[in-house]
């Protein structure tokens, strides 16, 4: 197996275990929803602006789970 795809992969299971990583993310995440539950009902663009980001943040989170 190449090292450099070994290495990122371990570098990826370190930040998932970092507890800081996961509240910081998990605030992030809550950040989102409170902004979307926050929106006036004729804001559908802001509302899909952050579902984008909380799609992109999930995306981020399952790509550093691939790499381990």
């Amino acid at each position: 197996m190449d090292q450099k795809k070994i290495t990122r992969g371990q570098t990826a299971k370190r930040l998932l275990a970092f507890s800081e990583f996961k509240e910081m993310m998990a605030e992030v995440q809550n950040d989102l929803f409170i902004g979307f539950r926050t929106t006036d009902m004729f804001e559908a663009d802001k509302r899909e602006e952050l579902h984008k980001q909380s799609y992109a943040l999930d995306l981020f989170v399952s790509s550093l789970e691939r790499y381990v």
